[in-house]
């Protein structure tokens, strides 16, 4: 059981992580363009952690499909810290 907790928490974690680079990505290349898009999306990765409050405002609407898929990943995080050895 402790290991199907962790391989969920796993597949939560990394899933919402990869989406959240995909929807970055797509944010940037309608930004600036393809090319360039993708080269800012790539090098400043990090910022996918403040990516729903830059579309918040920016688009000035309230991304909630951002932020439940940021807590997702939140909860991912916690299952694989539960089953973790010390």
């Amino acid at each position: 059981m402790k290991n199907l907790i962790k391989i969920l928490g796993y597949i939560l974690s990394f899933g919402s992580g990869i989406l959240m680079l995909l929807f970055w990505l797509d944010f940037l290349i309608k930004w600036v363009g393809v090319f360039w898009g993708v080269i800012i999306g790539i090098f400043i990765s990090p910022a996918i952690v403040i990516f729903p409050f830059l579309f918040w405002i920016i688009e000035g609407i309230f991304p909630v499909f951002y932020f439940l898929l940021w807590g997702i990943g939140i909860i991912g995080m916690f299952l694989m810290g539960i089953t973790s050895k010390d």
